[in-house]
């Protein structure tokens, strides 16, 4: 964990573009065995997304073939007190291809999800989403999408039919609270 809290630096010194992407930089995490790169800028008690995170390198890793490559970045800004996500949000967020809002204390996934069309990954676990948007059937590319701990209670039917989709994380969810045995 980073020891710098961006969130109340960023409001406190009004630093340029130029800075804080030099600061996003920082928060830049290498690949490890059990992980991907990623922007890991979580509990960093940010009300908002820095539109700097586009000019953030983070490495990028082939999960594909050589003939075929399919590159893969995450950003991670789990933890922060977001609540809400705006279109202007979630088009920066559209430059990754993993994208980890857990525990951000948000109650909805926005319809503008549908701009995320490079994402791989979305995870929105430790959050009060009730439901998911039918915009969500449009990440042609998503294969996993963790809700663990959400209060999601049904599915809808394009998780069924969705090509890509494989793993559906829902530990402890509304939607497992109501199944009946």
């Amino acid at each position: 964990e980073h020891p710098l809290r961006l969130g109340p630096l960023l409001a406190g010194l009004h630093p340029t573009s130029e800075e804080i992407a030099v600061l996003l930089q920082e928060f830049v995490q290498e690949r490890t065995e059990n992980q991907y790169p990623m922007l890991d800028i979580s509990r960093q008690k940010l009300s908002f997304i820095p539109e700097e995170i586009t000019d953030v390198e983070v490495p990028t890793v082939n999960l594909g073939t050589e003939d075929e490559p399919e590159p893969y970045r995450e950003v991670c800004v789990g933890y922060n007190p977001l609540e809400k996500l705006s279109a202007r949000d979630i088009e920066l967020l559209s430059h990754f291809e993993g994208v980890r809002l857990m525990g951000a204390q948000l109650t909805e996934i926005p319809a503008a999800v549908a701009q995320l069309k490079r994402c791989i990954m979305l995870n929105v676990s430790l959050n009060a989403i009730e439901e998911l948007p039918p915009e969500l059937a449009s990440l042609e590319h998503l294969r996993a999408l963790k809700l663990n701990w959400t209060d999601v209670e049904t599915l809808p039917r394009w998780m069924l039919e969705h090509p890509e989709l494989m793993l559906l994380e829902m530990t402890e969810t509304g939607f497992l609270r109501t199944l009946r045995w």
